[in-house]
């Protein structure tokens, strides 16, 4: 019996998926590849990619290109930035808010979703984009982590009844 159906391939390649990744990812880039062109090498380190390894992978080569990344990404100065919304403020390099008298303490996953939302203050948000910054990923609509931690960052926040002053949800768009 033979096999006449084209091996699957994914939803987007490796030049797509790093173009998309750089929107919401910062750290560095490994891109692992069968393509050993000119063109998809210096098209990846363009859209940013931060180093690029062609397969068959040699172990010994990726532990040490990984290890040399982690290097460059671990000396550069940590940010001082201090986001302020209102009576919001995000310190970025501490990873610590307050509100007001407030200084709640959050998850990661709660202060990656609120620096997402005070980076972009006058911008709707959407359920994708927030599993995008969170996971890395598209989002599943029977997925409600999103839901989960808006929630849990309303209470923390003291904006538990409707109308919410601080983290509005507009209908069928997203969250600002």
């Amino acid at each position: 019996m033979s096999n006449t159906q084209p091996a699957s391939s994914p939803g987007l390649d490796g030049i797509e998926i790093c173009k998309q990744s750089r929107s919401f990812y910062f750290g560095p880039i490994l891109v692992l590849t069968a393509c050993a062109d000119d063109i998809s090498e210096v098209s990846l380190l363009k859209l940013g990619a931060d180093d690029y390894l062609t397969k068959p992978i040699r172990p010994h080569v990726m532990v040490a290109r990984i290890d040399a990344l982690l290097r460059r990404a671990g000396s550069q100065p940590p940010s001082t930035e201090v986001i302020e919304v209102g009576q919001l403020k995000l310190d970025t390099a501490k990873k610590t808010i307050s509100l007001g008298e407030l200084n709640p303490q959050l998850t990661e996953a709660e202060y990656d979703i609120l620096l997402l939302l005070a980076s972009n203050p006058s911008d709707i948000v959407s359920r994708d984009d927030c599993c995008r910054s969170l996971r890395g990923i598209d989002y599943d609509a029977n997925d409600r982590s999103v839901d989960m931690r808006i929630s849990g960052l309303r209470k923390k926040l003291g904006d538990i009844c409707s109308p919410y002053k601080l983290i509005l949800t507009v209908r069928n768009k997203g969250i600002c």
